[in-house]
């Protein structure tokens, strides 16, 4: 298959959300309170770039995914000049959502977020996306670990984010692991979040977490251990962390189940995290965490729990249950027991370093200056 390129069509991402997307979060707050997150509100609505509680890649004008940060970029020149003989792996998704082959290209409903009874497999290629079962994903994926001589990597998406968008992402992950060396195959995992609607996409978490967890379990059982990368953005985080609970519980004395995983700044409380740390600990052969002190929406994620609301499954604030893991100044915390590594000096607000998570899957961090600073945290900055 050849490797898919990122000019992926995303026609929403400029409309605004509708009218009452947000009105289930309103009515259970008092003035005060809904003074906050109507200022919210409308400033997703007016600049939806300024709080990404929507897409997290920015996009350019013909549609295509493009980093903001020129020096996280990944250029398609990097890529040839890093191809290997081997065949690179394709890239492949599950999604939650009603999907639709109309024509090549697959359509789904991203507003709503409308999700069906049964996951749906694919993939997409450069001249078209194929539908088929769940059977015939795991044997490609096979095929394409034993050709490419790599893992898989398995991608799990924020919130607000469309099917489009999700392969966008997917995407640019992809380009960015190739370039480094990295050729085997993507499996981007779409969990149905309408498209800017924050509320709309912590109310799929349940559901999310089930689907997500019964999924894995296969995939592992299919693939074998020690075959499969996680990259989980965002309340993607949410998933991970239920599969190591779940999996710990039924199989106390397994570990290593992935060679890896990445979060990248997770938008989960601390005490959550303190409740899965020893699982996902366990289930990994190396864990890392993103986090930065200037990202504007884990920011508004804190700050609207701070101001008295609370999602589905979410614990009540308690002191600072309200920060984020993704934050620098919470995720510090932890840093003696795990990789933490803050990339603030990337200035990449809630995008994903694309090109960073390559290097450090890799090991392959020259383009970095990485600094271990106070508390054990590793500062991540550009080389001039």
């Amino acid at each position: 298959m050849s490797s898919p390129k990122p000019s992926i069509s995303f026609a929403s991402v400029s409309a605004a959300p509708p009218p009452g997307a947000s009105f289930a979060i309103l009515k259970r707050c008092n003035i005060f309170r809904c003074f906050f997150l109507s200022l919210t509100i409308l400033l997703a609505v007016v600049d939806p770039g300024f709080v990404a509680l929507a897409a997290q890649s920015s996009i350019s004008k013909d549609g295509s995914a493009m980093n903001s940060v020129s020096k996280d970029s990944v250029s398609k020149d990097s890529v040839s000049k890093n191809s290997v003989a081997k065949k690179n792996g394709g890239l492949y998704f599950v999604c939650e959502r009603k999907l639709a082959l109309k024509g090549k290209r697959i359509k789904a409903s991203d507003w709503l977020g409308k999700t069906s009874k049964a996951l749906s497999y694919g993939d997409r290629a450069v001249d078209c996306d194929s539908l088929y079962s769940e059977e015939q994903l795991f044997e490609r994926l096979a095929a394409d670990i034993k050709s490419s001589g790599q893992p898989l990597t398995l991608f799990v998406h924020g919130c607000c984010v469309s099917f489009s968008e999700d392969l966008i992402q997917a995407s640019d992950i992809q380009e960015a692991l190739q370039a480094a060396g990295l050729n085997g195959p993507l499996l981007a995992y779409d969990w149905a979040t309408p498209c800017y609607n924050y509320a709309g996409s912590l109310a799929k978490l349940p559901g999310c977490r089930t689907n997500f967890t019964a999924f894995l379990e296969r995939l592992v059982a299919k693939l074998g251990r020690d075959k499969i990368v996680i990259v989980a953005h965002s309340l993607g985080i949410h998933a991970v962390q239920n599969y190591c609970l779940q999996a710990l519980k039924t199989e106390p004395e397994a570990s290593q189940v992935f060679s890896a995983v990445i979060l990248s700044r997770p938008d989960v409380d601390f005490s959550s995290f303190k409740t899965s740390e020893a699982a996902l600990k366990n289930f990994s052969g190396k864990l890392m965490l993103l986090c930065a002190r200037n990202d504007i929406n884990l920011k508004l994620s804190s700050f609207i729990r701070r101001a008295g609301y609370n999602f589905v499954d979410d614990p009540r604030p308690v002191h600072d249950n309200y920060l984020r893991l993704g934050q620098a100044s919470v995720a510090s915390g932890v840093a003696d027991r795990l990789a933490v590594y803050d990339i603030s000096h990337l200035r990449l607000r809630h995008l994903i370093p694309y090109k960073l998570i390559a290097g450090l899957l890799t090991g392959e961090t020259s383009s970095y200056l990485i600094e271990r600073a106070d508390g054990g945290v590793l500062e991540v900055k550009n080389r001039l």
